[in-house]
């Protein structure tokens, strides 16, 4: 079983995520919702109404600006870096 992150469900606000880490709005919003606990690049274009194509060619472009190789040192970075907003139950 995949073990999600303790910030996993938390929200995570793109343009704060864009400029501290020079991303494009796209870019920004699918390493949130990676942050936020998306298990897969399905989930996050399903999450974004985009293509998995799409996902995967701003997902690398993010990999590039922020100097990690993975989902998980993505989602680890921006946690470490971003205030996530309380999620509502």
């Amino acid at each position: 079983a995949q073990v999600r992150p303790p910030f996993a469900r938390a929200r995570f606000d793109p343009a704060e995520a864009a400029e501290l880490f020079h991303l494009t709005a796209g870019e920004a919003r699918i390493a949130c919702e990676i942050c936020a606990g998306a298990r897969t690049l399905t989930e996050v274009a399903g999450a974004l109404s985009i293509s998995v194509n799409t996902v995967k060619t701003l997902l690398q472009r993010a990999y590039d600006k922020t100097g990690v190789r993975s989902q998980t040192e993505l989602a680890m970075l921006l946690a470490s870096a971003l205030h996530p907003e309380p999620v509502q139950k």
